[in-house]
């Protein structure tokens, strides 16, 4: 641990009431070296009760799992070549049989992957999907309400769908079109028919300062229905939650390009109204909802990739927001989560800074109100939070896409490897 890593940490617990810190639990202990990652996803990949490590290798062309163990430390890495650089994975039990799975959408060659997971870390041979175009997003989740992971697969200026046999393959993929490229899928119920539905937010090739979110209702005969898109600047991230208190979920788009972001707010059908605009000149790249100040009300939570802030918009009820003081970060930032890190029920904010190769800690004090940021580590691209010991305690995975390295932050009350 360097120096300056240790002031910080340092620093970060004076003056709190529960001093949180992270400490470096596990850095290329054994080995890992990626070629240059894109995405990462944990899971439980040997079935030990201790979370693992899924990282898309994209210029490695690999999917590689590191284990955790009871001590924290990473204790092995294991690769599965795919012979496609991977752009994104997604990780489910695709065939119910306890032993999770991971789907990979890649390019060159444009492939969907599934790796069947053995239960022990290690996967069965790779089995390609025939999706067609080049896959840009995915989505795995139950589509269709019988308890099998379903995929959804964002292609050019479209969507495909293809349901789960409950044995790790699918059935033929129904495609749909869209207004344009996908950029984010998210799965919700938005007309109340208990049927899931797909918001897609999907940018326009011909026009690039425009952009659209199409939503595709579910049916009972597995089929999905569009409705009318919603227009928007061009979308870098969807967000769905209930944000204007009404029981029906709603969509807030972020988009960097136009240094905008959009409400729009659900009409019970499965149609969204038109979206509300709202001026964001930090561009904001990415957008994650929780409950900021206990009130019950979904606020909202934007990374900004010009000048690396975190915009914390709280809900005032009755579709109004109000936007509190931007969280000053070192970097552009370029993902946002929410997570209560320190167990003491206020929703805290994690942060991805590309630039400045870091992840940043901001810690909430309830009311909306955040002590300053804990800037940890470098070269973070993607992050992912959870609780990776058995312990419970909270801890953040971050992929260095510079380093080519992930290291594991866990929360404590002591400095040092």
């Amino acid at each position: 641990m360097t120096r300056e890593l240790f002031i910080l940490l340092l620093l970060a617990a004076i003056g709190t009431a529960q001093p949180l810190t992270f400490r470096v639990a596990a850095e290329a202990t054994v080995g890992v070296h990626f070629a240059g990652p894109l995405s990462i996803a944990a899971g439980d990949f040997n079935n030990d009760g201790i979370p693992d490590l899924a990282v898309g290798d994209f210029d490695g062309s690999a999917v590689e799992i590191v284990l955790g163990s009871s001590s924290g430390q990473f204790r092995q890495h294991r690769k599965t070549a795919l012979g496609a650089s991977v752009r994104q994975i997604a990780v489910a039990d695709l065939d119910r049989d306890g032993k999770l799975d991971i789907v990979a959408v890649c390019t060159d060659p444009n492939i969907v992957v599934v790796l069947k997971g053995k239960g022990d870390g290690t996967f069965e041979d790779p089995v390609r999907l025939d999706f067609g175009a080049r896959g840009l997003a995915i989505l795995a989740t139950d589509l269709n309400g019988d308890g099998v992971p379903d995929l959804a697969v964002g292609q050019n200026r479209g969507i495909s769908v293809a349901f789960g046999k409950g044995d790790a393959t699918f059935g033929a993929a129904l495609s749909y079109e869209l207004n344009g490229e996908p950029v984010a899928i998210r799965s919700a119920d938005l007309n109340a028919d208990g049927i899931p539905d797909l918001a897609i937010a999907a940018v326009d090739s011909a026009n690039f300062g425009t952009g659209s979110v199409s939503v595709l209702l579910g049916a009972a005969d597995a089929a999905f229905r569009s409705v009318t898109p919603v227009a928007v600047g061009r979308p870098a991230d969807l967000a769905i939650g209930d944000f204007n208190n009404d029981q029906i979920p709603d969509a807030v788009i972020a988009s960097r390009y136009n240094s905008e972001y959009y409400i729009a707010f659900g009409n019970g059908d499965g149609t969204l109204g038109a979206p509300a605009k709202f001026e964001m000149k930090e561009g904001p790249l990415s957008v994650a909802s929780a409950d900021f100040n206990g009130d019950g009300l979904a606020d909202l939570v934007f990374g900004n990739y010009y000048g690396g802030s975190v915009a914390i918009v709280l809900n005032q009820g009755g579709g109004k927001f109000h936007r509190e003081p931007d969280i000053v970060l070192k970097g552009d930032t370029y993902a946002v989560a929410a997570a209560d890190m320190n167990g003491d029920g206020v929703m805290d904010v994690i942060a991805a800074n590309h630039s400045s190769r870091s992840a940043a800690v901001v810690m909430g004090r309830g009311e909306g109100l955040f002590q300053h940021a804990l800037t940890i580590g470098s070269g973070a691209s993607m992050l992912a939070a959870g609780a990776f010991d058995p312990d419970g305690k909270p801890a953040i995975a971050v992929v260095n896409s510079i380093a080519d390295s992930v290291v594991l932050f866990r929360s404590g009350f002591q400095v040092g490897h």
